[in-house]
């Protein structure tokens, strides 16, 4: 009977009382869609804003910001925040210390610091030095962000070389045997010498005993930011962001404005109003492009939530073959690979450092091979690569130092002394000594620059606690002493690209706690889905009544 009863006609009060609980779920969802967008509405602007910034790196490459207007997280204190990353004598009494807040030249007590950047375009970003060199005749080189320079000894400034080579993205490294120079990108190699006017260009031949693939990560980064596509794609994320924006400004205009209409209509119960048809206006544009542009804005938003935690550990480590029809698919196997080269003088042949290990060639013209033992590397990649004799070598990265003896593939933790063992499963990484520099040249002790601490002394032991009954655990460094960072040098710039990727990812609300940091971009991105799926649903739900009707 209750089966042919659904065909009968009904009452008014009947199918108001079978509507109820539709009519409850309705309500929910609009709340959730107008109370979570208004919430979430602020930071979806700042997300907005930020990538769009974050798209275009090279052209507001000469923008930054002073670090003195930002939390105070991000000033300076001795010597942390990649203030360092490598130094170079220049003399018995000058040694030249290079990383992310440009070029210093001190003396050798460290009293007096002076700018060594003159010649460097203007902007953070373009005074962030990756390495200097000097090749046997006392040649010196630098490589920024975007370009290569060399020192011209005669007017004192630095001469830039990028124009002789013209790379097709960014610089990493530069390294020197005897009087040969190379520099690198991302993608390529530059041969020179001496008088260094016209450069080889190489493109390093597939290696023999690996294949290198692409990171799924990058390429999600790359499907994020659009450049997967190439500029007209960008080009379209960025449209996207103005579109979220828009998204915003009406969602406040149809969440606040019924209220100032239903107060016009008492004052003016007749006529036209200028905020009805602002209303409209908005509900219209709202509905359509959230509707129209909603599987955009989506991948959109999965895209990121895959680039930072928790969903990262899950696609951190895998690869894939180079799409097709993409701007991965690129015949140069190397393509955005290559991060460190350094050149072995006691073995006679190239290291190269990528995101898929280390590999070594004696010839940059020959296909390299996969080194079987490597160091410990942070996903990040290393910072640090220095020989010190025929067998080892110093590797630092944000997962720690180690001295690496490249013919038995041992690798000593030079923060606790102990021999280290790979970790069968790979998990949240430890930053504990996120390493992003170190100096032989600044005293008897080798220097390590911390990120977060700053220029500190690796014990190689775990330190003692000061009481027994202390519930802080041991450490295994101690504060390096060499120099107080001057005001001169500590008030810095940060780069507009930089100050948008901290906002972009979340780390610039210092203010919230860590575990609400870490996993920013997860939960923004959770808001963001959550609010776009109810909008959907409700505009369905609507349109198919007013259909009817």
């Amino acid at each position: 009977m209750s089966f042919f009863h659904r065909f009968l006609p009904q009452s008014k009060q009947s199918q108001r009382l079978s509507n109820a609980p539709q009519r409850r779920r309705n309500r929910r969802l609009r709340w959730i869609h107008k109370w979570g967008g208004l919430f979430f509405t602020f930071f979806l602007i700042v997300f907005a804003l930020s990538g769009i910034v974050l798209n275009h790196r090279a052209s507001l490459s000469e923008m930054d910001v002073p670090r003195s207007v930002l939390p105070p997280e991000y000033r300076m204190q001795h010597w942390n925040l990649g203030a360092v990353k490598g130094t170079l004598r220049m003399s018995s009494d000058s040694i030249l210390l290079y990383g992310e807040n440009g070029l210093w030249l001190t003396d050798s007590a460290h009293t007096a610091f002076t700018r060594f950047d003159r010649g460097l375009r203007p902007g953070a970003d373009n005074h962030l030095v990756a390495n200097v060199v000097r090749t046997r005749s006392g040649q010196l080189f630098a490589v920024t962000t975007f370009d290569a320079y060399q020192w011209n000894y005669v007017s004192q400034t630095w001469q830039r070389l990028t124009e002789r080579f013209r790379p097709a993205d960014r610089m990493t490294d530069a390294a020197t045997k005897g009087d040969t120079l190379v520099l690198q990108s991302r993608s390529e190699l530059f041969l020179a010498t001496p008088p260094y006017q016209r450069f080889e260009r190489i493109q390093l031949k597939e290696p023999t005993n690996s294949t290198i693939g692409r990171f799924t990560f990058r390429t999600l980064w790359m499907l994020h930011s659009g450049e997967l596509f190439g500029a007209w794609a960008q080009y379209f994320v960025d449209f996207l962001g103005v579109i979220l924006i828009v998204l915003c400004i009406t969602g406040v205009v149809l969440a606040f404005f019924p209220k100032l209409l239903k107060r016009q209509r008492k004052r003016q119960p007749q006529g036209k109003s200028a905020w009805r048809s602002i209303f409209r206006s908005s509900l219209q544009l709202h509905n359509k492009l959230g509707v129209y542009l909603l599987g955009f804005l989506l991948l959109l938003t999965l895209t990121g939530m895959f680039l930072r935690p928790p969903l990262l550990i899950a696609i951190a480590t895998h690869r894939h073959q180079p799409l097709a029809l993409t701007h991965e698919n690129n015949p140069n196997p190397w393509w955005d690979n290559l991060r460190m080269i350094r050149y072995d003088r006691h073995h006679n042949r190239w290291l190269l450092q990528t995101p898929f290990g280390f590999f070594t060639t004696r010839d940059l013209h020959v296909a390299p091979t996969k080194l079987e033992h490597e160091p410990p590397v942070g996903f990040m990649g290393t910072n640090v690569l220095l020989q010190e004799d025929a067998e080892h070598w110093i590797a630092g990265s944000f997962s720690g130092l180690y001295r690496w003896n490249a013919r038995t593939g041992q690798s000593v933790n030079l923060y606790t002394g102990q021999l280290y063992v790979a970790p069968k499963h790979q998990g949240i990484p430890d930053f504990t000594y996120s390493v992003s520099g170190y100096s032989t040249d600044l005293g008897k002790r080798p220097v390590v620059f911390d990120y977060n601490r700053g220029a500190e002394y690796a014990l190689g032991r775990p330190s003692k606690p000061e009481a027994p009954e202390s519930s802080v655990d041991a450490v295994s460094y101690l504060r390096a002493d060499f120099s107080e960072m001057p005001t001169v040098v500590r008030d810095g710039r940060l780069s507009l690209w930089r100050v948008a990727l901290e906002t972009h990812t979340g780390r610039i609300y210092t203010f919230l706690p860590n575990l609400v940091v870490q996993l920013f971009v997860f939960l923004s991105g959770v808001f963001l889905l959550t609010v776009l799926v109810s909008g959907f649903i409700l505009w369905r739900r609507f349109h198919r009544f007013a259909k009817s009707r």
